[in-house]
């Protein structure tokens, strides 16, 4: 019986597949490690367009139509639940999105998806003074569902 032992111990049979096997396993570990990480990422940029006085339209000298485009360069989807001018350390303050017109929070951006958020202020608004100082002094950011800040 010890004979036996020996013998399929020593069978290249055996051996073989216990190599077969810890390929295998190489593999499936070194591709699981190899995977990329999804990354959240957006870019996002403003633009300000002042008007000229246009009474047909009701526009005053002064007007402004603020454009905020956001690109999702990442690769999941984004819920963008916030927008306004950076406070303080994580803080948003928010009182322009009073002044938006062209979408709703939460606003949900696919991967390699644009998105604009639109918004017009009137010198007849009660907070003009206090938005044209902040968009002159004051950078506009975006805060994600999950907290991120861009």
């Amino acid at each position: 019986m010890g004979k036996m032992m020996i013998d399929w111990i020593t069978n290249s049979t055996f051996w073989v597949a216990v190599s077969a096997i810890s390929t295998l396993l190489a593999v499936v570990v070194s591709l699981y490690l190899a995977r990329p990480k999804k990354k959240t990422s957006l870019l996002c940029y403003t633009e300000k367009t002042i008007f000229v006085a246009d009474q047909t339209n009701n526009i005053l000298l002064g007007d402004m139509k603020i454009v905020v485009t956001i690109k999702n360069i990442g690769d999941v989807p984004v819920a963008i639940v916030d927008a306004g001018f950076e406070t303080g350390k994580r803080e948003i303050e928010n009182s322009i999105n009073n002044y938006k017109k062209s979408i709703d929070f939460p606003l949900k951006i696919k991967s390699g998806e644009i998105e604009l958020i639109e918004y017009f202020i009137s010198k007849r608004d009660k907070d003009y003074d206090h938005l044209v100082k902040k968009l002159a002094n004051k950078k506009f950011i975006v805060r994600d569902s999950t907290g991120n800040l861009y």
